[in-house]
């Protein structure tokens, strides 16, 4: 995500495949692995959760993909995943 600050960068992520983890200023390191769990993202307001606000910002389908906002191609996404796995249940019934 990019955005315009003035102030202080927090919560703030990007992909890194170094082993020394480490914030640049601008973010914190994750591994490809991490920017997929929900509770690498420190601060933010997730749907289903309450413990960062009730807004529920963003949306994530953990170890599929990356978080999301709104109606951004990962929430689609994770309605086709979701859609997926139901047929595939229904097939297997």
């Amino acid at each position: 995500m990019i955005g315009w600050n003035e102030g202080t960068i927090e919560s703030s992520y990007f992909i890194t495949n170094d082993n020394d983890l480490f914030n640049n200023g601008l973010g914190d390191g994750l591994f490809m692995a991490q920017m997929q769990i929900q509770s690498s993202f420190m601060g933010w307001d997730f749907a289903d959760e309450t413990a960062n606000g009730t807004d529920d910002i963003w949306t994530i389908c953990e170890g599929n993909d990356y978080p999301g906002s709104g109606g951004s191609r990962w929430s689609v996404s994770h309605e086709r995943q979701d859609s997926e796995h139901r047929r595939q249940e229904e097939k297997h019934k």
